[in-house]
Order: C-alpha cells, then structure tokens, then sequence
C-alpha cells in the first residue's frame, strides 16, 4: 500500500486479523527485512509496517531528517491506514529513540512499547562527556563518517561490489523469506543503504539523541525493554547497557525487563527469540498473562 503523506509516497505493510494491531518501526527498508517477522503474528493480530521516507519503496524526503519530522510522517502515514488503536508499538536499536519520541508527542496512540536494545540519550550523552567531545566536534565527525559512508557505498553499486556485500546481510534472514523476496531486498539494498537521506539522518543524529534526553517513557504506557546479554557483555555502548535500561522502565506496573540471549541483530535473525517476547508481552497488555522482568544485578 502506497500512502501520500504530504505529496511525497509512504509504502506500508499490513497482514493479518485480531484484536491487536502490532506496529514495526524501523529505518531499515523494514516493509521487507521485517515482514518476515511481522507475518508470525498475523494469525492472532494486525500486522503494520511502514517505510519511513528515504528507506525501501518509499519516497525520498524534502524535509530534514529529525525526530520531529519522522515521527510526524509516521504518525500521518499511520493514521491513514484507517486502523483503530491504541497500538502495540515494535522496536529497535536507534528507532527506540524515535518511537520514544512518538510516545510523548501522541500516548493516545500508544497501547504498550517492546523495544530490543533500543538505543538511549542518557547513554550518548554520558559516552560524549566521557571522551571529552562537544556538539561542535561531534558533528563534524558525523558529517564526516556519513559523507564517507555514502560515497563508498555509490561505488559499490557502480562496480557491482555490493553484490557481495548483499549476502552477508541475506545470512541474517532466519525465515520467511523466498527466493523473490531476497532479490527485492538486494535492489532495495543497493538504492537506500547509505543513501542522502541516511546522511542527512546522521547529520542530525547528535539532535535527534537529545529530542528525548532525560525523557524516558510516560508512565502511563506500559513498556518492555529487551537487552541482550551478548551486547551488553562486549561494551558496545558506554557504561553499564543493562542499568542504562532499567533506569528507563516506565513506572508502570506492566512494565518489563528482559535480559536475553543473542546480541545487537538478533532482532532480525534469531525470529524465535523476538517473537516469544512480543507474544508475551501482547498477552501481559490484555491481561492474559503477568508481568515477568529480569531480577538479576
């Protein structure tokens, strides 16, 4: 489904029938590389997915790539649909900062957040003042390292490198996909992986961070946060990535914590995993199961 969201064309996924409408949010060409996880659900929910501008089938922006101006595309793409909330919102990584973001400027539509290693202000802003780099230098270096990015990967669609590139990404593809899929993934791969509206994402980055610093999620709206233990035990994120996340469980008392296996991708890959924390979570919103969160230190 193609979607106009201020003349410019938003594409959407939607599958499935129940009680419960499940929205993916993501910046990776997510109508294809989710909907291999999205179609476990759809026998008991409504599935939704959404290229946001500038990734897979979707249009490329006019607008600057901040928190604001994503969120506010989303938010209309959403609601064009027609669907009846309040949502069950899926996220992951640096999108956890944008449905962070979504859940201050419209609760109303927010039903309940299963966030996997989603990415934190708190823990940028305090990596930054650990190393001693301000707004000015940090986003000269992000400017930098986004404009390398972008002029590396047009090369290699020019030279065809990206082809091999491309399967070490299919590898990650547990199920749900076919053979046709994979190669609309590849083309889709090689026209938005590092595309202008990727820099300009970047360029904005140090203020997208900062749009929800010192935030959290309103209490009101149950939240489940999934951390992985790989992730947290290799530091790659500043400080203690597990504490960073309890400190940003909403004070809800369906809120949950999970510390699992697998690592920073696991999201894409290992489908079981995801899917037992979504389902369990779905069922803690309607009241068919309680609460459970990790008690470890």
């Amino acid at each position: 489904t193609m979607i106009d969201v201020g003349g410019k064309k938003m594409a959407a996924y939607v599958n499935g029938e129940g009680p419960n409408t499940i929205v993916f949010m993501d910046q990776s060409s997510p109508t294809m590389v989710l909907k291999g996880i999205a179609n476990w659900f759809a026998d008991e929910n409504k599935i939704v997915i959404i290229d946001p501008l500038g990734t897979g089938f979707s249009d490329d922006p006019d607008t600057p790539r901040t928190t604001g101006n994503i969120v506010t595309e989303f938010h209309t793409a959403l609601h064009s649909l027609n669907l009846e909330g309040p949502f069950v919102f899926v996220t992951h990584g640096f999108t956890g900062i944008y449905t962070q973001y979504y859940s201050w400027a419209y609760p109303e539509d927010v039903k309940g957040i299963i966030a996997y290693d989603n990415y934190l202000a708190e823990e940028f802003n305090d990596s930054l003042r650990a190393r001693d780099i301000n707004e000015a230098e940090y986003k000269r270096q992000s400017k930098r390292v986004a404009q390398e990015r972008y002029f590396l990967q047009r090369v290699a669609g020019i030279t065809g490198f990206y082809r091999w590139q491309w399967p070490i990404y299919e590898s990650a593809f547990e199920y749900g996909y076919d053979d046709n899929d994979f190669l609309v993934m590849e083309e889709l791969f090689k026209n938005t992986f590092f595309n202008k509206a990727s820099v300009d994402e970047q360029i904005h980055e140090y203020e997208n961070y900062y749009s929800v610093y010192g935030k959290g999620f309103p209490d009101e709206i149950p939240v489940c946060l999934c951390v992985s233990y790989a992730t947290d035990m290799a530091h790659i994120f500043y400080g203690d990535w597990l504490e960073y996340h309890r400190n940003q469980l909403s004070d809800n008392p369906l809120s949950e914590l999970h510390y699992i296996q697998g690592d920073l991708n696991s999201y894409y890959y290992n489908i079981r995993l995801t899917t037992q924390f979504i389902k369990h979570f779905v069922k803690v919103l309607n009241g068919e199961a309680e609460p459970d969160s990790y008690k470890g230190n």
